[in-house]
């Protein structure tokens, strides 16, 4: 079942999809290989985590730790590579006010949303950028 087909799925009035934690390993490989290629496997993350039913809670945590992992590997492998310079990673310095005020905002967002709003609107938004995607 593609992204899209899932997103339709978990909007309708039908019993959920479940995923085993197997099914981590091609989440897990073809997330990495779509990071590598277009700068982010976040989407194929999210289906992963929305298909182990976890809590609104441990899916946004689980999702922050990945992307604290990812895009720290990614910043220390490309400026050890010479793709940034320090120059150009003191520039996103002063971003980092933002992106807290981003967190507390979304923190706060995740705590007054229910169970089953959570997973629709995750399941709009896959479904907002697979069609993206294919209109690209």
């Amino acid at each position: 079942m593609n992204r899209g087909q899932k997103a339709i799925y978990q909007l309708l009035p039908v019993p959920p999809l479940v995923g085993s934690r197997i099914s981590a390993i091609p989440y897990g490989l073809l997330g990495g290989l779509v990071g590598t290629l277009f700068g982010t496997g976040g989407p194929l993350y999210v289906m992963y985590l929305n298909l182990r039913e976890l809590s609104k809670t441990t899916f946004r945590a689980s999702f922050a730790i990945y992307f604290l992992i990812d895009g720290t590997a990614r910043l220390l492998g490309y400026t050890s590579f010479g793709f940034f310079e320090l120059e150009s990673v003191l520039l996103l310095l002063p971003l980092l006010p933002v992106a807290a005020i981003g967190l507390f905002i979304g923190g706060k967002l995740n705590t007054s949303l229910s169970e089953a709003t959570f997973k629709r609107l995750i399941s709009v938004m896959l479904l907002l950028a697979g069609t993206a995607l294919i209109f690209r």
